[in-house]
């Protein structure tokens, strides 16, 4: 009998590919160590860096505890103040880093951790955003459609390139939805059509098309 789960494909990785010996000592039976091996064989995206400023918002009324970042712990010129931090990450900038030391805190690699909190007792393990990357702006709904605020794929702006504009049909529908009850009726929804075929020769011409001034004519009609 053929085995039916031979096609079965498991994508996500279950072992580390480096040969690192501190990657093979996290392989136990600890909690902690089985989400921290997890995030170490991640691709880049899912190691998002986390900024110092988020850091120590994260980690009020938590000072004594050791903050583990699976990721790049990164500088931010907008805090002035930085509290006394211990703190366990892949990599530092060099100005995050020299920050964290000067107000006597630390910056650990893992491997002291390792020594420190083999079960990773008295850690607060944090991540960083993995959605705030450019292209994550592109992946909601396309941009014509209603309530949409997906960043539209274009070269540049100016008169030169193409904009992203929406259709008549989104624009009809966005038109009604937002516009008072008048629009239901049949005059109204005739006469809202009526300006929408003249407008629509403009609009197809390279012509912006503005929506109040559309809403006007139809309340006025």
């Amino acid at each position: 009998m053929a085995n039916l789960n031979s096609k079965s494909k498991k994508s996500k990785r279950t072992t580390p590919k480096s040969d690192d010996i501190y990657l093979k000592l996290l392989l136990n039976d600890s909690k902690f160590n089985v989400v921290i091996l997890k995030r170490l064989f991640m691709n880049e995206i899912n190691k998002a860096p986390l900024s110092l400023s988020k850091l120590i918002n994260y980690t009020k009324g938590k000072e004594d505890k050791i903050s583990v970042i699976v990721g790049t712990v990164t500088n931010d010129i907008r805090v002035y103040k930085v509290p006394c931090l211990k703190v366990t990450a892949l990599r530092f900038t060099e100005t995050a880093r020299a920050r964290i030391e000067k107000a006597s805190g630390e910056c650990l690699t893992f491997d002291w951790l390792a020594l420190r909190a083999p079960l990773g007792q008295n850690t607060v393990l944090l991540r960083g955003p993995k959605n705030a990357h450019e292209a994550m702006k592109h992946f909601e709904p396309a941009p014509s459609v209603p309530y949409s605020h997906t960043k539209p794929y274009v070269r540049s702006k100016g008169r030169k390139f193409e904009k992203a504009r929406t259709t008549i049909f989104s624009l009809l529908v966005w038109i009604i939805l937002f516009s008072g009850k008048e629009f239901w009726m049949f005059e109204g929804l005739h006469t809202l059509i009526e300006i929408l075929i003249v407008n629509f020769f403009f609009f197809s011409s390279g012509f912006e098309l503005n929506l109040d001034l559309v809403l006007n004519q139809v309340r006025l009609n």
